[in-house]
């Protein structure tokens, strides 16, 4: 920010100016480090879940964690505001909550209030009253954070407890905001103090920023409404027509987020996403997860565009013309029809990732619809192949080293080449052991995590030139006046 003025009232005005563009900025500064939607449960991998520690690691955050939280910023001395929905709870059973913070040692926050039934409970305290504050390293960036369920005896509920099942699974919404040192809270989407509103979370489909979401609903898959175990939406409306030039999402990744709401049982469950051009030609991820999933929650798989199935013999520069999902049984069989497997309600997010970018949740409001459902494609009119292993690019990998399997060939899609192949896996999840430690307890030694991105500082600064001072326009002082006086009214008046 640049200021040029020329005389002495100005220089009033200006200071008034740089005085509230300082205190905007403070505001700005605050960090919505966590805005997710988990349910924690038994039957996840240690790396995500153990000794009743869900774990979220840095790839996941909702913006990228700063190297340091003291400088530039000095989050370790201000505070911190969590904001918990209980969407789904087992039980009415008395349960307290918390999130600890980990980048090789550990500090928890205190306990959210205690809670019954679902609803919505925040937490607004300095980071300098949690578990282990003094011995934590605040200039060490943040590997991971764990969400902790306890007993309202504050005991962690153990997978095999006889308690166990009256804590998960659970579902919850987690926003959890870092605060400055002598700033305000202030609720992400809220007025600002300026008396401007924050922007609007970005369109849920269509382009977003450079990464587009090609399609995104939450549907009911069922025997009468899919073919070839295959579920069909319609794309968003505003992709571009290629996605070669001028951006080449090709050499990018592509980002397919799964929320099973309800499945008819726990039958082992495939899914893999798969987008279509005309030809046909189409292209497929591997799937979601590293393995099957049997029960309701949340799925996120992400690989480089190139380790598709068939991406290099698609045609990246033709309009998408579909995309859908294809329900395979944990032998790969197509599933069509099978009481099994269906009904099942799910939401399914697809989004493009431009090379160089890092995947960016779409915004969080109102649900769209899936879009019109398209017709079943007819059998023999070249629908989806079945993943082939072999295929160019087979091997898909995904983000920071979570497994990906890739779908595997022969066994039933249309059109399959014959011979079946094995799944071809890339990188492998860390198992973590847990240990207690006071309240919140310790945390578990950490996974390999990505390189974080540096935490983006701005700095601002105003030049004031020499001038004149007004001695013959009095109505600059009586101006400047006026000004300074309002500054010191708003800054007496409390804010909400």
């Amino acid at each position: 920010m640049g200021c040029y003025v020329g005389d002495w009232a100005r220089r009033c005005l200006l200071a008034v100016f740089c005085a509230f563009a300082w205190q905007q900025t403070a505001s700005a500064q605050q960090l919505v480090l966590l805005d997710k939607t988990v349910m924690p449960r038994s039957g996840l991998p240690a790396s995500e879940f153990g000794d009743s520690h869900y774990y979220i690691y840095a790839k996941d955050f909702a913006k990228p964690a700063p190297p340091s939280l003291r400088m530039p910023v000095n989050y370790a001395e201000g505070s911190v505001h969590i904001r918990l929905e209980v969407l789904k709870k087992p039980s009415a059973a008395e349960t307290y909550f918390n999130i600890c913070f980990d980048n090789g040692g550990a500090t928890c926050t205190g306990y959210l209030e205690k809670y019954t039934k679902p609803g919505v409970y925040e937490y607004n305290k300095p980071l300098s009253g949690q578990y282990n504050y003094a011995s934590f390293d605040f200039n060490k960036a943040l590997t991971r954070l764990a969400l902790v369920i306890k007993t309202g005896a504050e005991q962690k509920p153990q997978v095999g407890d006889a308690n166990f099942g009256d804590y998960y699974p659970t579902e919850l919404r987690v926003t959890m905001t870092l605060v400055p040192k002598g700033a305000t809270f202030v609720p992400p989407g809220a007025m600002a103090d300026a008396g401007m509103p924050e922007p609007p979370d970005p369109a849920p489909t269509g382009t977003t920023g450079g990464q587009i979401v090609l399609a995104d609903g939450r549907v009911s898959a069922t025997a009468a409404n899919t073919m070839k175990s295959e579920y069909t939406y319609q794309p968003a409306s505003n992709l571009p027509a290629n996605l070669k030039s001028p951006i080449d999402y090709s050499a990018g990744k592509i980002h397919a987020r799964l929320e099973v709401f309800s499945k008819p049982g726990n039958a082992p469950t495939f899914l893999t996403a798969c987008i279509e051009s005309a030809g046909p030609k189409n292209t497929c991820t591997g799937y979601i997860r590293d393995m099957t999933y049997t029960t309701t929650g949340v799925y996120d798989h992400e690989q480089t565009v190139a380790s598709m199935w068939n991406s290099a013999n698609y045609d990246w520069s033709a309009k998408i013309s579909r995309v859908y999902f294809v329900l395979k049984d944990g032998m790969d069989g197509l599933v069509q029809g099978n009481a099994d497997f269906y009904p099942t309600d799910v939401r399914l997010t697809v989004t493009l990732i431009p090379p160089g970018e890092t995947y960016v949740p779409p915004g969080t409001g109102p649900m769209p619809d899936a879009g019109t459902m398209m017709p079943p494609a007819a059998a023999g009119s070249g629908g989806s192949k079945a993943p082939q292993a072999g295929a160019a690019g087979m091997a898909p990998t995904s983000a920071a080293g979570t497994n990906a399997t890739a779908p595997r060939a022969g066994t039933g899609g249309t059109g399959s080449p014959s011979g079946a192949g094995q799944p071809a896996k890339a990188g492998a999840s860390a198992s973590a052991g847990t240990t207690a430690a006071g309240s919140g307890g310790g945390l578990a030694t950490p996974e390999p995590t990505p390189d974080i991105d540096v935490y983006p500082s701005g700095s601002s600064s105003c030049t004031v030139a020499d001038g004149p001072k007004p001695a013959s326009d009095p109505l600059w002082l009586l101006g400047a006046a006026a000004a300074i006086g309002l500054a010191w009214t708003r800054r007496r008046t409390p804010r909400r």
